[in-house]
């Protein structure tokens, strides 16, 4: 439920910071375009925003208020944004042009990924087959010839045949998934 909140979290932030950017381009304070993202936009990011906005309300320093909210999400694009704001009160510049660039390349990344999960489908579902298959193929056969493994239950090996297979199968199942998911 975490990744999935975090996933849903990511997706909505090139949104967030694009409200952000025409409110300060509007002349409105980083406070108010804050808070603005936490009005106009659903959960998750929006109660996040709302926290955030609440804790500069009350009197908390920015850089403290954005490793609280690093700490709260766990996504790397929310560490991004919250270097990109410290560094940006610290030494200045166009917030504006730093917060659009960044939603850019949020959004490169967000197309990135979802291109390779479409690109290493194909390696998955393969994956899955391959891993079904000797189960299946054993139903099929017990299924149409009911003695066909009674030779080999009754030599005394099959228990130690099936954990070697077993074994094998799980070293397999773990190599093809390492082959097909990436970290991203």
């Amino acid at each position: 439920m975490r990744a999935r909140r975090i996933r849903k979290f990511v997706n909505q932030l090139p949104n967030a910071l694009d409200i952000i950017v025409r409110s300060l381009n509007a002349g409105h304070p980083l406070g108010a375009a804050i808070a603005l993202v936490a009005r106009e936009m659903p959960d998750p990011i929006g109660s996040e925003f709302g926290i955030l906005s609440d804790q500069l309300a009350f009197g908390g320093a920015l850089d403290d208020s954005m490793l609280d909210m690093v700490e709260r999400v766990g996504a790397e694009e929310v560490k991004l944004l919250a270097v990109t704001l410290t560094v940006q009160q610290g030494t200045g510049g166009n917030l504006a042009e730093l917060l659009e660039n960044l939603a850019t390349m949020v959004r490169e990344r967000l197309m990135l990924r979802n291109k390779i999960r479409a690109i290493s489908a194909e390696g998955r579902a393969t994956a899955a087959v391959l891993a079904a298959s000797p189960f299946v193929l054993f139903l099929m056969l017990n299924a149409m010839v009911p003695t066909y493994f009674d030779p080999l239950w009754e030599s005394g090996y099959g228990t130690e045949v099936v954990v070697v297979c077993l074994t094998m199968m799980a070293i397999g199942t773990v190599i093809l998934n390492r082959m097909v998911n990436f970290d991203f």
